[in-house]
Formats: structure tokens, C-alpha cells, sequence
């Protein structure tokens, strides 16, 4: 094989070995596949929304200073909601056996830009229980918000509901990038084989790898259709032409003219 291949080369090696090309993709999608919907274990998520009201006194006419407090306030807000103090009140409430700790690595707090709402997201391995959890972060946020910073400004916008499929594992995404990975797999495969074989099947192969012009070419013989002789009668047959071309003793076939028409014995 050449240090060099060209585009014809390359694509000959694909055509050559793309039985292994193909049966590594799907090879590597089944295994995909198969670890991510029997082997791993699914993750569901719940969310709750929280909004932070700009002015408790309904009242008072709303400023523009008091809309960047409360959009200040979110900030905050977002800090105390995965605060010990919050989560140890939902472990006591829901009965959570992983403890705080954990519960911390399984919330996330968000907030849409320039905007007064929070989105509270819960995520566990059961659907109802993730649902739970974050009703019930929202829940004690709001009664110990005014305990925390004096202020009652925070409503309940949207409660959590036990989710109908799992965010993890995405099972054909990850089925694709296992037919994916398999592919260039076989593709590595196909040239290492190509790499391996040092079978010379063209002229120019022989000229490009040992330098050496092709003068000719040996063609394929076929014995199908010769008899066979076992070797013990050959050397008989051999003798026996060979006694044949000899003259019988006491016979002359020659010293007379074709006219005597005559032989001595």
C-alpha cells in the first residue's frame, strides 16, 4: 500500500471493507442503545415557579427603582433557595433520606432575563418524588423568605407535576452517537486491514512499493482437464515405445532392392 492514497484509493479501501464499515455502525448503535434504555437508570425532572412581587403595597404607584430591587432581590433569592436552612425544612418535611447535601446537588434555580420569576427544577429517579421536592422548596422559601429578609414579596406562580418521561438518558441521541462512533471505528479498521494486506493486486502497486518496472504478466494454467497417469506405469510406457522402434532380431529391413520383395531370416 502506498504512503500516499489518493481520493480513488480511499474510496476503493471504503468499497473493499465496507462490510466491516457497516457492521461496526451497527454494532456500535445496538450497544448504545442497550446500555442507555436497559442499563441506565432514567432521571425525571420537576419544576416550580416563583414570582417576586415589585411592591407589597398594591396601592403605592410602581417606580422604576423598585423594579431593579426586586430584579436585585432575585439574585439573593436564588441563593437562599439552595441554602441549608431552606433545604434542611424540606428533608424534615418530605422525609428525603440522602440528606441536604445531596438534595443540593439535584436543585437548580434559574431566572429568565430582566425577569421577576424564578424556576425552581428538581431532579431524581422518581418522578413523583421530584415533583414533591420542589413543591415543597417553593413552599418553605415562602414562609421563610419574611423571616430571612423582612419582606413578603414572593408568590407561588406554577406548582411542580410528576413528569411523563425522563430527561435522561436521551436514548436515540445517544444510540446516534454510538452508530457514529462505530462508523469511523470501521472506517479506522478498513485502512488498518488495507495497511496490513501486502498482497500486490495491480502493476502499479508493485511499481509504486518496490520501484520495479512489470514485464510481464504469468497467466493461470488449468489441469482440469488433463488425465492423470500413475506414476508406477510411466517409465513402462516409456520402454515399451522404445521396443517398439527397435528392429526383431533375425529380421533385416534393409540390403535389398524394393523389387526382390523379399526378407531373409
Amino acid at each position: 500500500m502506498s504512503e500516499e492514497l489518493g481520493l480513488q484509493d480511499v474510496v476503493r479501501v471504503l468499497r473493499k471493507r465496507l462490510i466491516w464499515i457497516i457492521l461496526l455502525t451497527i454494532i456500535g448503535a445496538l450497544i448504545a442503545y442497550v446500555f442507555s434504555a436497559y442499563f441506565t437508570t432514567p432521571v425525571y425532572s420537576a419544576s416550580t415557579q416563583l414570582i417576586v412581587n415589585p411592591k407589597q403595597n398594591e396601592n403605592a404607584p410602581l417606580t422604576y427603582s423598585d423594579l431593579q430591587i426586586s430584579l436585585n432581590l432575585i439574585e439573593t433569592y436564588k441563593e437562599v433557595l439552595k441554602s441549608p436552612r431552606i433545604l434542611e425544612k424540606v428533608v424534615q418535611l418530605t422525609g428525603y433520606s440522602k440528606g441536604v447535601g445531596e438534595l443540593n446537588k439535584h436543585v437548580k434555580v434559574n431566572t429568565v432575563k430582566q425577569s421577576q420569576v424564578l424556576s425552581v427544577t428538581v431532579e431524581d429517579t422518581s418522578p413523583e418524588r421530584a415533583a414533591v421536592l420542589a413543591n415543597a422548596i417553593a413552599k418553605v422559601f415562602q414562609q421563610e423568605i419574611p423571616k430571612i429578609l423582612r419582606v413578603d414579596n414572593v408568590e407561588i406562580l406554577a406548582e411542580a407535576y410528576p413528569p411523563s418521561s425522563p430527561v435522561r438518558p436521551k436514548v436515540f441521541l445517544n444510540t446516534l452517537v454510538g452508530g457514529v462512533i462505530g462508523l469511523f471505528a470501521g472506517i479506522l479498521l478498513a485502512f488498518l486491514l488495507e495497511a496490513l494486506d501486502t498482497t500486490f493486486r495491480e502493476e502499479k502497486q508493485i511499481e509504486e512499493v518496490l520501484g520495479l518496472p512489470v514485464l510481464g504478466e504469468v497467466g493461470i494454467v488449468s489441469t482440469a482437464g488433463r488425465r492423470k497417469r500413475p506414476r508406477g506405469l510411466a517409465p513402462t510406457a516409456m520402454f515399451q515405445e522404445e521396443e517398439k522402434a527397435k528392429p526383431k532380431p533375425g529380421t533385416s529391413t534393409s540390403g535389398s532392392p524394393p523389387h526382390e520383395g523379399r526378407v531373409e531370416v
